[in-house]
């Protein structure tokens, strides 16, 4: 993937979980009720490179969520996974931790 010129899964990994860390918003609604847990999503690179099929396994309230599903849908575009020289797509899952303080 385009993120941080990564070769390998682990890499590819931690450089989304770098700019989600960077780039998510936590709803202040959410801050203000004192909403904390995990968001827990998945996504898929789809074989031109972009991010698709955003979806929450394990949702926390729906402002987190949809800000979850926000920053996900708002990675850059992806070198897309490749399977025999073909490209592929690659199905990630994410946790996302909201704390407070």
């Amino acid at each position: 993937p385009m993120l941080g010129n990564c070769k390998d899964e682990s890499c590819t990994q931690s450089e989304i979980m770098k700019f989600i860390s960077e780039n998510f918003k936590y709803p202040e609604i959410s801050k203000a009720n004192g909403v904390e847990g995990r968001v827990i999503l998945e996504f898929v690179i789809e074989k031109d490179g972009r991010v698709g099929r955003v979806k929450i396994l394990l949702g926390l309230d729906k402002h987190i969520d949809k800000a979850a599903i926000e920053v996900v849908e708002s990675l850059p575009k992806f070198t897309p996974g490749r399977q025999l020289g073909k490209p592929v797509p690659v199905k990630y899952t994410v946790p996302i931790r909201c704390t407070l303080g």
